[in-house]
Order: C-alpha cells, then structure tokens, then sequence
C-alpha cells in the first residue's frame, strides 16, 4: 500500500516539473527583449593612445627627403686645418622592425656654397623612446658610412706661368678621398597628418679617409690618409602610408543600426 502511495505521487510530481521547466525557458527563436526603461552599463572610456592605434595603421615602411647643412672641418691640401660650411640634401628609407627601433639608410650629397663637395651613403639604426602613436616623436641615431670627398686649397705659389707673363701668386690645388666611419645623433619628428611629419636633427660624423688622387701646382697634400670631422644639421618631410581601420563615423553608424 506504502509503495502505490509513492508511487502515485511521483507520476503527479514529473509533469509538473516538466510543465514549470517550459515556463521559465523562451522557446527557441524567440528574441528576448529589455524591459522598458533599462539600458545597459556603459563601457569604460578607451584612452586616446589606444583610440588612435585602434584608428590608425601605419605603415613599417617611411621615406624621407630633407635638407642639409654641412659644417666640414678637415686638413688642408696644403698643411693646416680647413674648415668649410655646404648645403645639399638627403634621402632615408626606414624600416620599423620593433616597436621602439627601425633600420634606416641614407644617402646625402653637399655640393654648394664651399670649397669641399661631400657624398654619403649610410646604414645605421634608430630608436624610439617614445610610444609610435605620439605627435611629437624624439630619436637617437646610430649609423655606419662611407664617404667620397673633393676639397679645394687656394695655394700661394709666389711663381709665374713664363717670361712676358702676368705673374701667377695663386693656384688651386685639388683633392679626392674616400673612407669609412660613424654617424651618431639625435632629433624629433612632429606628426602634421597622419601620413606627413616634419622631421628635424644634428649629428656628428667621423671619417678616416685616403687620398687617391690630387691635381694641381703646388705643394704634396699633407700625408694621404686623415681623419675628416663634419657636423649636420637637417630638416626635411617625411611620408609614412597609413590606412583608417575603425572611425567614429564608422562607430556612430553601427551604433544607429543596432538601436
């Protein structure tokens, strides 16, 4: 009699369970809507280093073309010290390969307003203290260069070209050097857009060089192997590719589709 009664009460139990199951779970389709007058939590606000990494994708790859001014300082043809003030230009090509370092090559030309005409060609490093994001992104550099070198020496020669002459006090004696060194610096670049920058630095150059060829009148250059000194200062533009990946305008659109 004890187990019918059981018995009995279960097969009651069971449909009601299964009847109260069905009740407290939406059927499958069915879209579950808010109840009126409740949102959701808003998200904490991103910061705008993140926003405008999230925005913006810039390229690994960036040129750049600037002008140079090249304060020289080197022995002179004819014994002593020459120093000499060019102007000329450079291009770079850089590659950022981490996020706070880039490989860079340079080739540069000084061939106005002095007696030394100088051509570079530069391969180095450059590092970035700063997160890549930043408006105003300062550098240092460090390079490895090889150099070719004209310089020009007014030399007194107190003689004449022939009897009946005009007398000739002066000739120009000539100089060709080549050599390898180093090219440490640093500078800034301020972003304009998000493709352009202004660029601007100095940096210090140290070169052994060797004489292999000289003409004109006058005295032997002094020795054929010398150490060149040069200071530059640069400023210039540079262009770096960058896509928009995600916008406000974009944001705001999806956020009016989904209301």
């Amino acid at each position: 009699m004890r187990n019918r009664a059981i018995a009995l009460v279960a097969l009651l139990l069971i449909p009601s369970a299964v009847l109260v199951a069905q009740v407290g779970r939406a059927p499958r389709g069915t879209i579950v809507r808010r109840p009126p007058g409740t949102t959701p939590e808003p998200l904490p606000p991103t910061s705008p280093e993140i926003a405008r990494a999230l925005q913006i994708q810039r390229s690994r790859w960036s040129g750049e073309g600037y002008g140079m001014v090249n304060m020289m300082q080197l022995p002179a043809v004819n014994g002593g010290v020459m120093s000499s003030n060019s102007f000329g230009g450079g291009t770079r090509l850089d590659y950022r390969f981490a996020s706070h370092f880039s490989a860079t090559i340079d080739l540069t030309a000084a061939y106005t307003g002095g007696p030394a005409v100088a051509g570079t060609a530069e391969v180095g490093t450059r590092y970035w203290p700063m997160a890549r994001e930043s408006t105003v992104r300062p550098f240092l550099d460090l390079r490895g260069g090889y150099m070719s070198l004209y310089d020009e020496t007014i030399n007194s020669t107190g003689a004449g070209i022939g009897p009946g002459s005009i007398p000739q006090n002066f000739a120009a004696m000539q100089r060709y050097s080549r050599g390898v060194g180093g090219v440490m610096g640093g500078g800034a670049e301020y972003s304009l857009t998000h493709s352009f920058s202004v660029t601007t630095g100095i940096s210090a150059m140290r070169n052994h060089m060797t004489t292999y060829r000289t003409n004109g009148t006058g005295a032997p250059p002094a020795g054929d192997r010398y150490w060149m000194t040069a200071l530059r200062y640069t400023l210039g533009i540079k262009f770096n590719p960058s896509s928009t990946l995600f916008s406000k305008s974009n944001s705001d659109k999806a956020s009016k589709s989904i209301k």
